[in-house]
């Protein structure tokens, strides 16, 4: 990622980058080596090459190490993203939703010609009036999308010129069974048809844009080359997929791809629509035009999801029918 100025490299620094996306961005940036410097936070004890292990909801534990690195840009991955965790730790959730973003734009706010790029959330919205543009009204129906909104005005409120990237429902290769829907559904459906339980019920009702976290993480090396070509970049963009299903859809073909009888699942209204909107889609076409992102559909994604899970079932802990 060079400059194409000075033909130097974009020192970048990326957060949660032992999370789902924060991988994929990290991977995403590595194979750009030849073109950015990057500093990777994560909070895992064993954060790798060119990372440390912060604590983003302690200040004090990441903010002198941003400034010795003096990045070019912070992507901005970290959060609880998961809803009923945020509802239940609202302390831990509000120090890492909102007020580690307003530290981190103020940060960049502050380090010359540095660019912040936050990711944030379709549960901005309540799903009565999709597709959603980057303008549209805002009303999140619980504590996560409420976190994830008054964390962009919070972003704002700093007068950093950065940029806010909205993704939906996200999946993508996965280290541990519960951090992504794919591997934590297909081992429940796994397990019900192995004892013979009965099919898992599933949504049929609320509409989802699974997207892969390989796209997401493009788009997001691209923005930063972008603003560092043209500084006055800045601004709230969309990212999804075009693929609306409902969980019932998505569970459909993960029996598909996984070889278990459609009969494993079944399809019911099971979401409340007071607390999670029925339909957020996002409307990707600014960035669009702006020549950034690819999607990759569904089933092409679930694939190299599901061909990982069968190369790693055993420390995943996820034994998949044998290939038919």
């Amino acid at each position: 990622m060079a400059d194409s100025n000075s033909g130097k490299k974009i020192r970048v620094v990326v957060t949660g980058a032992s999370g789902l996306l924060g991988r994929a961005v990290r991977r995403e940036l590595e194979a750009n080596g030849n073109e950015n410097l990057c500093l990777f936070l994560t909070h895992s004890r064993a954060p790798g090459d060119n990372g440390r292990s912060v604590d983003l909801t302690v200040p004090d534990t990441y903010e002198s190490v941003i400034r010795e690195f003096r990045p070019d840009a912070i992507i901005h991955c970290a959060a609880e993203r998961r809803t009923d965790v945020a509802e239940k730790d609202r302390t831990r959730t509000e120090k890492l939703n909102v007020e580690s973003v307003s530290r981190l734009a103020s940060l960049a706010q502050e380090l010359p010609g540095c660019f912040c790029l936050f990711i944030s959330t379709d549960y901005v919205f309540d799903g009565h009036n999709p597709p959603y543009r980057p303008n549209s009204k805002k009303n999140p129906l619980n504590y996560y999308g409420d976190t994830k909104s008054r964390a962009e005005e919070a972003f704002w409120a700093t007068g950093h010129s950065g940029g806010i990237l909205r993704v939906p429902l996200l999946y993508g290769l996965v280290e541990n069974k519960g951090e992504c829907f794919i591997s934590h559904l297909l081992d429940k459906l796994i397990d019900a048809h192995d004892n013979k339980s009965g099919p898992v019920p599933l949504d049929n009702v609320q509409i989802r844009r699974p997207t892969f976290v390989n796209d997401i993480a493009i788009v997001c090396r691209l923005l930063v080359k972008r603003r560092m070509r043209h500084c006055s970049l800045s601004g709230t963009w969309h990212f999804s997929s075009v693929d609306n299903m409902t969980m019932f859809d998505i569970g459909i073909e993960i029996c598909r791809q996984a070889g278990l009888p459609p009969e494993t699942v079944s399809g019911e209204k099971l979401f409340d629509e007071s607390k999670k909107p029925a339909n957020a889609s996002l409307d990707s076409t600014a960035l669009f035009l702006m020549g950034l992102g690819r999607h990759t559909k569904f089933p092409d994604g679930l694939k190299v999801v599901l061909e990982d899970i069968r190369e790693n079932h055993e420390s995943l802990g996820i034994e998949l029918p044998a290939c038919q």
